[in-house]
């Protein structure tokens, strides 16, 4: 390739390829259609902010089951503990009784959060299963 000193230059007017569909500075919209239009944009809006309450009660409702589970889990590990302890029958008895009212709370609870969901006895009887 050879170097070669630039002597002169012409200036490059740049005009835009695009043209508008119309000339001028109006824009005509029958009412029908402007009407059409901003109906689709309210519910295309409307739909967007549903979802994602949706989605933030969803994301709520997850983390709630998963700390619902882990106290059961929890409470499941706390017996285990309580029945290898040094314990009289009657403490074992009392103990006992405490730790299946304390999961049966959890688990009525977890039913009142989820009844209004679809399919959620499905995953409740899963949590509480394991």
């Amino acid at each position: 390739m050879t170097k070669r000193a630039l002597t002169s230059y012409a200036p490059f007017e740049f005009k835009s390829d695009f043209q508008p569909g119309w000339i001028g500075d109006d824009v005509t919209l029958p009412v029908r259609e402007f009407a059409a239009q901003l109906e689709q944009a309210r519910q295309a809006g409307m739909e967007a902010a549903a979802l994602a309450a949706q989605r933030s009660d969803a994301d709520k409702l997850d983390k709630l089951a998963e700390n619902l589970a882990a106290s059961l889990r929890d409470l499941k590990m706390l017996a285990k503990l309580l029945e290898s302890a040094a314990l009289d029958e009657a403490e074992r008895e009392t103990s006992r009784g405490l730790i299946e009212r304390a999961a049966q709370s959890i688990i009525d609870g977890q039913g009142d959060l989820f009844a209004a969901q679809p399919g959620a006895a499905a995953l409740l009887s899963e949590e509480t299963e394991t």
